[in-house]
């Protein structure tokens, strides 16, 4: 398919960078440390409790980051994707805030984590973006609204419903893409509203199967069922066999 073969088009392959290593707001690490400028170590609530702690892990190319936390923000399988304002305006008074930092495409609430990618046209550095996405967070978190209206969970489809939606999009748009890799994937399961898919054959193992999940297989599903939050790839990749790709190409 088109968003295929436009992902893996062949070019020059560029150095593989530096992983960035997990960074804390409110520990002192040697290096990358973000400090959220809130409080410093232990700031205290109105109420004598502690703040909760805020992590935060950049990707190698700058563009996203994973601020992690230490509860749940999402009860059970339920998560929450923003690909745009309106959206976030919506139905996630978190994602709202984070949005309004300005400068960011996405959001994904799972879990104990909060997923934001910045925008194209953005520019900003990938700390100091991590430093406001975590002080939006933090007074989020203070205000005591929800991370997700209720609303948004009225409007979702039932497990069977989201399965078929799903599994319509790996059959017409997804597998199709990528059977001469020699590659399938396949839906494991659907809980709450958050998708668990495996990679088969060319897939497994792969070197580009991240590339493949978050640009092509994440749209695609979305495209047929907009309810869908994350799409969590639980493929054993060590155990793959013939890779299509062992490097980037």
């Amino acid at each position: 398919m088109a968003w295929f073969s436009k992902v893996f088009a062949p070019k020059t392959p560029n150095p593989e960078p530096e992983p960035r290593p997990p960074l804390r707001f409110e520990e002192d690490p040697p290096k990358r440390v973000v400090n959220a400028p809130v409080m410093p170590e232990e700031p205290q609530r109105e109420s004598g409790m502690p703040a909760p702690r805020i992590r935060a892990r950049l990707d190698a190319e700058g563009r996203e980051c994973l601020l992690m936390l230490e509860s749940p923000l999402l009860a059970g399988n339920w998560s929450f994707f923003a690909p745009d304002r309106d959206t976030a305006f919506s139905f996630s008074p978190l994602a709202g805030a984070l949005f309004e930092e300005g400068g960011v495409e996405s959001v994904l609430v799972l879990g104990m984590t909060v997923l934001v990618r910045q925008s194209g046209e953005n520019d900003r550095d990938i700390t100091a973006f991590a430093r406001a996405m975590g002080t939006r967070l933090r007074a989020h978190l203070a205000s005591g609204h929800p991370a997700v209206l209720p609303e948004f969970f009225d409007i979702v489809p039932d497990g069977e419903a989201l399965k078929t939606l799903v599994n319509q999009a790996l059959e017409r748009e997804i597998n199709p893409g990528i059977a001469s890799h020699g590659g399938e994937i396949t839906l494991e399961s659907v809980a709450g509203n958050t998708v668990r898919i495996s990679m088969g054959g060319g897939c497994q193992g792969c070197a580009a199967s991240d590339i493949t999940l978050r640009r092509g297989v994440e749209k695609a599903i979305r495209a047929y069922a907009p309810a869908v939050g994350a799409v969590v790839d639980v493929t054993d990749h060590e155990a793959g066999r013939n890779p299509y790709y062992t490097s980037m190409p």
